[in-house]
């Protein structure tokens, strides 16, 4: 993914349901980027293409980046992305539209990082039960951050999803707000959590035991969104690569990966199709199935289903 690298320290305004809804200029047809015609592959879209990139006419499914490359900005062409993600004309077993959200896990030191007074910078965690205990504050005099803890980086992840919501101080707690003009929620699509060294994130044993966490609540947020609507979410999955899986996140497995253990796999890395195809062969680093590979091409990437 093209990604920022540095998380931003303020709590980005999210998005609104006039934006959602697909105002702008409509996406230009542009050839396949292979040149066949109809396809079984995708590709996948977010800020860099935004605004008015011409995108093919022909692909089978597209993944539409929801951040704006970091994990609290937001991409402004999200609506017509995702118009054109759910216009796809190709054939595969591939939902037509998904989506993926970007990561971070940057301690204390950034302004939305959650304190027990706000119970994280959009309010989100009231409702939802920390499996790593309470946030605490970082300081023993109980004012200001929240401490670098697992608990509180379950509440800034959960946040960093629910946060989308944030507009103009007026929060949704159920998610409801990513709701399209043809009745799809988040939850309704696929989500991959873009999971990156490039992007900060803690060291140390705390530290891949906080990143987890906050993971996990990404994971949660969206599982919440699904149960407040009474709806089954689609899942959600992890693009990224075992070396910065291993790096991120220590690589955990069964019953000490929580809700991070076999989710589906989303592969980067290859330089071509072919190259694509042959990394659907790759050891799975969640245990899950690799759904989809991607490989680097420009203006934006491609990506190939596993699964038919």
């Amino acid at each position: 993914m093209r990604t920022k690298t540095l998380l931003g320290a303020t709590a980005a305004a999210g998005l609104v349901a006039s934006v959602l809804a697909g105002a702008g200029p409509a996406w230009a047809a542009n050839p396949h980027h292979g040149g066949r015609g109809v396809t079984t592959t995708g590709i996948n879209v977010s800020y860099p293409q935004c605004p008015g990139t011409s995108l093919p006419a022909d692909e089978a499914f597209a993944v539409v980046g929801v951040n704006g490359g970091l994990a609290n900005d937001y991409n402004t062409c999200l609506g017509n992305e995702y118009a054109y993600a759910e216009s796809s004309t190709g054939a595969s077993k591939q939902a037509k539209a998904q989506l993926y959200l970007n990561t971070a896990d940057p301690g204390n030191t950034v302004a939305d990082w959650p304190s027990p007074g706000q119970l994280g910078s959009f309010g989100q965690q009231t409702s939802v039960t920390d499996p790593y205990g309470s946030c605490g504050y970082a300081s023993a005099s109980g004012t200001g951050p929240g401490a670098e803890t697992a608990a509180c980086a379950y509440v800034y992840g959960y946040d960093m999803v629910a946060g989308i919501a944030y507009s103009g101080g007026n929060v949704v707690g159920d998610l409801s707000w990513f709701t399209t003009t043809t009745g799809q929620a988040l939850y309704d699509d696929p989500v991959w959590l873009d999971v990156e060294t490039g992007n900060t994130w803690q060291s140390g044993t705390g530290g891949l035991t906080m990143n987890v966490a906050d993971l996990q609540g990404m994971v949660a947020a969206v599982d919440a969104a699904a149960a407040a609507a009474g709806a089954t979410p689609q899942p959600v999955g992890v693009y990224s690569t075992s070396s910065q899986w291993g790096q991120i996140t220590g690589s955990p497995t069964g019953t000490a990966a929580g809700s991070l253990a076999g989710r589906p796999v989303w592969i980067p890395g290859a330089r071509s199709e072919g190259g694509a195809a042959s990394n659907c062969s790759l050891a799975s680093f969640t245990g899950g199935t690799v759904t989809l590979t991607q490989w680097f091409a420009n203006p934006y990437d491609g990506d190939y289903s596993c699964t038919g």
